[in-house]
């Protein structure tokens, strides 16, 4: 006698403006060897744009993993998609009965959703919404997730992706998108030629300090530490546009090097945001969307 299968709910949420929609008739696709469909919700009565992911035929012992396998490739989904979407929060729990709260993640027997306490109504009707699915089947196939126990940096730049579109204005999501590109974006070590010419700076302000008290050699003790910690490596602009430029190769554009020019004007537009508060344009924001999916689409190997 084989052992019962679970299934899985997740409920997710897009941004405003966006919905999740299943086309008749649709082929069956797969999540990690599991089937997986999404149901959208009836937004008349649940009052949003959600809808469900549904993945079946989990071994119970597999569910955890295959819960937490499905959220980490939600976020890189999104860069496929060009905009992310947020899973409801809480941990995966197995549900019993006929009446469930739909409103957290569940993992039940079987293949049969039980009935959903959310208001939600699950429908099959409308637009082709595949392209989720699809785009998490990417995921699960891309370096990002084969190596997701190494990438820090990186998933703390697809966790604020995530995110973006859910930003109430148009400033707040240009911050979060720069926020972005400034944790993509390591410097590198200057060459040795410069890094020959700091080493002498250093070693003139160390003999000044030698020979210098009260403010004087406060400032300098002060200026040897801004130049151990930060001109020994590239400087934040030069960084954004050396990432832009090997992105747009990988790409294969026609010009990187004008790519890379774009990185370092838009940004240079957030200083103007944050030092001045003169507010972006929506021409800047979707340059800056653009540039921010480029590089994460690189980063994460799509």
């Amino acid at each position: 006698m084989s052992s019962p299968t679970f299934s899985i709910l997740l409920k997710i949420f897009p941004p405003k403006g966006f919905a999740f929609y299943k086309a008749k008739d649709a082929e069956e696709m797969e999540f990690l060897g599991y089937p997986i469909d999404v149901w959208p919700v009836d937004p008349d009565l649940a009052g949003d744009q959600a809808a469900y992911l549904k993945v079946r035929g989990i071994p119970r012992a597999h569910a955890q993993d295959v819960f937490e396998n499905l959220k980490t490739c939600l976020r890189i989904a999104a860069v496929g998609m060009g905009f992310g979407v947020q899973p409801k929060q809480g941990d995966l729990n197995f549900v019993e009965g006929e009446l469930v709260d739909g409103g957290q993640p569940i993992a039940f027997e079987g293949e049969k959703a039980p009935g959903i306490l959310d208001g939600s109504v699950m429908h099959v009707n409308g637009f082709d919404g595949r392209n989720l699915l699809h785009c998490l089947n990417e995921a699960s196939g891309s370096p990002a997730f084969e190596n997701r126990e190494a990438g820090a940096r990186l998933d703390l730049a697809l966790e604020i992706y995530e995110s973006v579109e859910f930003e109430a204005t148009a400033n707040a999501r240009f911050v979060s998108l720069t926020s972005i590109v400034e944790i993509l974006a390591e410097p590198r070590k200057r060459p040795q030629a410069c890094l020959d010419v700091i080493d002498r700076a250093m070693a003139e302000m160390d003999r000044l300090v030698a020979t210098s008290d009260g403010e004087t050699k406060e400032a300098l003790n002060r200026m040897r530490d801004s130049a151990s910690m930060n001109w020994k490596n590239e400087s934040i602009n030069s960084s954004v546009k050396r990432l832009a430029i090997e992105a747009s190769e990988a790409a294969g554009d026609e010009d990187p090097r004008a790519f890379g020019r774009e990185a370092t004007r838009l940004y240079g537009i957030r200083s103007k945001l944050v030092h001045r508060g003169e507010s972006v344009s929506e021409g800047d924001l979707s340059a800056m969307r653009k540039l921010v999916n480029r590089l994460l689409k690189h980063a994460v190997g799509l």
